[in-house]
């Protein structure tokens, strides 16, 4: 008897993992519900001016969107941007 309540609980909790994972990929997989910083936030994350970042958008090298006169930079365009921009350190040759 005991047993079959430990089933019953487990089956409600996977029921319940499952229903929270189908939850989780509908707002994470939405392109819209991803972070999007504006200037000021973005010169934050990349610790640079406002002028650095403006010659970023002339030399195409981040991209942005502008909405009015505001103009806002995705976070995965900023980490994409350290990472292409990314130098190994040399490593001594013996």
């Amino acid at each position: 008897m005991e047993e079959v309540q430990i089933t019953a609980t487990l089956q409600r909790i996977l029921n319940k993992l499952e229903e929270l994972g189908h939850m989780f990929e509908k707002n994470y997989r939405n392109p819209l519900s991803e972070l999007w910083l504006d200037t000021q936030e973005a010169c934050d994350a990349l610790k640079v001016s406002k002028r650095t970042l403006q010659a970023y958008r002339e030399q195409r090298s981040l991209p942005f969107s502008r909405i009015g006169g505001k103009i806002y930079y995705r976070y995965t365009d900023i980490e994409a941007h350290f990472l292409k921009n990314y130098s190994r350190p040399l490593t001594k040759q013996h």
